[in-house]
């Protein structure tokens, strides 16, 4: 243990910590495993303490560094989307020069010497690149989704197609060549990146990890005022294009007085007058943002959880999201769209009811469903099983093995005092 916690391991996201689990649940592995593992989160430090997840302030901010809206950051430019590409281009060198200041400088200069890197999305790797040539160390790039098509060229604009994706694919495929090794999130996003990068990447499903989650005053039903009859749907999740936040609004709706939904996670403050105007204020709650630690013991008591992810782009017919596993998690049944790897993870256990997340009706008819049968998704015992198979503890053992393996060549000294503990 000394001789691992010599070894410094430093993860790097451009996401706040306390909005990226996944980083967050492998840098508290590394931290139990010996390492000093540290993270510089959206140009913040932390230095993590193997026997106390962090804590995160309810309000932080979560508008920065999304990879699905950062070109979308500069949209009030694209009003010069029709000029020819010569004349676009001096805004692409402004782009890349904001770019640079953002991604680039300002993580270099927070990024300590290390004996690895771990790299959460690809728009700092030149940051981390020049880090590890300078400490002799490898890379692990772990791709949470398949980037390059989060949104289909068709939904970009001239500009985005021109110079914003051509420079990220570019980007990222540098950065998958010169990784020790590449982690994804499930078998479909892995195939995509076979398909465009020639890469394997090992799978590393985003399973929820109980450890790190902190006792909470008050669940979700006490937190809304709700009466004991009243039935609680929860959506898990951020809102953004590609979750059909308004289908299930419009499910609320068509269903009894006593059913009630929550969103869980930040971007719907906006959602707060239309459902003043449709009447729905008492029923369809917008909680917020919470911590990760604090997702699951808050939503334990809800009487169902419904995924919205739609078939969006090609990143999203592939999706096996972090709030599927923080539902099955919380043990509760699961409303789930029919996208392949999502379905396969509850198909296979008999687990959850399918719905078309677009269609109010689809989603009204499944609430029904457990209305007149809570077990029509799964009993008890079946969401128990389904919480004891997809737990972190197993996955885990796949990303330390790699880390392991990346450290063998740079570490040959831990790795014989590895071999002789073992």
């Amino acid at each position: 243990m000394a001789t691992e916690r010599a070894v410094t391991i430093v993860s790097v996201t451009p996401l706040p910590l306390g909005r990226d689990s996944r980083t967050l649940k492998q840098a508290m592995t590394l931290a139990r495993l010996g390492y000093r593992s540290i993270v510089v989160a959206d140009r913040r430090r932390w230095d993590l303490d193997p026997a106390r997840p962090p804590e995160f302030p309810s309000e932080q901010s979560t508008t920065e560094g999304n990879a699905e809206t950062r070109p979308g950051r500069l949209r009030s430019w694209f009003r010069f989307d029709r000029l020819p590409a010569v004349m676009q281009a001096p805004l692409f060198l402004y782009w890349l020069a904001r770019y640079f200041r953002r991604y680039v400088w300002q993580v270099f200069v927070q990024v300590p010497r290390a004996s690895l890197y771990c790299l959460h999305e690809f728009s700092s790797f030149p940051a981390v690149w020049l880090a590890a040539r300078m400490a002799g160390a490898p890379i692990v790039y772990d791709a949470h989704d398949f980037y390059s098509q989060m949104v289909e060229d068709s939904e970009r604009t001239r500009f985005e197609r021109r110079f914003i994706a051509p420079f990220q694919r570019w980007l990222e495929r540098a950065c998958i060549k010169r990784a020790a090794a590449v982690l994804t999130v499930s078998e479909g996003v892995g195939e995509l990146m076979r398909k465009r990068f020639g890469v394997d990447p090992v799978v590393v499903r985003n399973c929820h990890d109980v450890r790190l989650d902190r006792p909470v005053s008050r669940g979700l039903r006490d937190r809304l005022g709700l009466r004991a009859g009243d039935f609680l749907l929860v959506a898990i999740g951020n809102a953004k294009q590609g979750y059909a936040a308004d289908a299930a609004i419009e499910a609320v709706q068509r269903l009894p007085d006593h059913v009630h939904l929550a969103f869980v996670g930040d971007g719907y403050p906006g959602y707060a007058g239309r459902l003043r105007e449709k009447g729905l204020s008492s029923r369809v709650h917008l909680v917020g943002f919470l911590p990760p630690t604090e997702v699951v013991p808050t939503v334990r008591d809800a009487d169902a959880a419904v995924i919205l992810y739609f078939a969006r782009s090609a990143d999203y017919r592939v999706a096996l999201p972090n709030k599927l596993f923080q539902s099955i998690a919380a043990g509760v049944p699961i409303l789930y769209p029919e996208l392949p790897q999502i379905a396969s993870v509850l198909r296979a256990a008999g687990a959850g009811l399918c719905i078309d997340a677009q269609d109010p009706s689809s989603i009204a008819r499944a609430v029904e469903r457990l209305l007149k049968d809570r077990d029509a998704a799964g009993t008890a015992s079946v969401r128990r099983q389904l919480r004891s198979q997809w737990a972190w503890e197993s996955e885990e053992r796949l990303f330390s093995d790699e880390i392991r393996r990346c450290l063998r060549d740079t570490l040959p000294g831990l790795h014989a005092a590895q071999e002789r503990a073992g």
